[in-house]
């Protein structure tokens, strides 16, 4: 019985279908718990280069408005809907309000961050902050924001 045994083993050459659909359900199983690291490491590299920028404009502005004498408490950053910058405006105060606003000037802006304009910049679209950012004095926050207006006749 042995050597029957023996003999149809030595005989036998491939995989059984039982063999080859363990090996792909433990591939599938692999593959399902490695795609969302996977994504997550993607998405905060995304937000990192993103980051990177806002804090170049962080310091920029916050140059700009030392230099006047005044210190920033609120930065927006509005952004079109492929990352790129709209604008830029700077706060006094917290709550930003047309009242508290620290004027800056493009020029400026532009020199202090090497570029030919502030709408060139454009911020990782695939990032959280591609759809607007704002600084609150100690860190930045992603989402659109509403740049607040001078109050009807005042």
């Amino acid at each position: 019985m042995m050597k029957t045994l023996e003999k149809r083993m030595a005989a036998r050459e491939g995989f059984t279908l039982v063999e080859l659909i363990v090996v792909i359900a433990i591939l599938a199983i692999l593959a399902a718990v490695a795609y969302p690291v996977y994504t997550g490491y993607i998405s905060r590299a995304h937000d990192a280069s993103a980051l990177e920028q806002l804090g170049s404009i962080a310091t920029a502005v916050q140059g700009l408005a030392a230099g006047e004498g005044k210190t920033v408490k609120v930065i927006l950053v509005e952004t079109q809907d492929d990352g790129s910058i709209k604008s830029i405006h700077a706060y006094s105060a917290s709550p930003a309000t047309a009242d508290n606003e620290i004027k800056l000037k493009d020029a400026d802006l532009q020199q202090l961050l090497g570029v030919t304009a502030v709408t060139s910049i454009t911020l990782d679209a695939q990032s959280d902050y591609a759809k607007g950012a704002t600084w609150n004095g100690s860190s930045w926050e992603a989402g659109a924001v509403t740049i607040p207006q001078a109050a009807a006749g005042g």
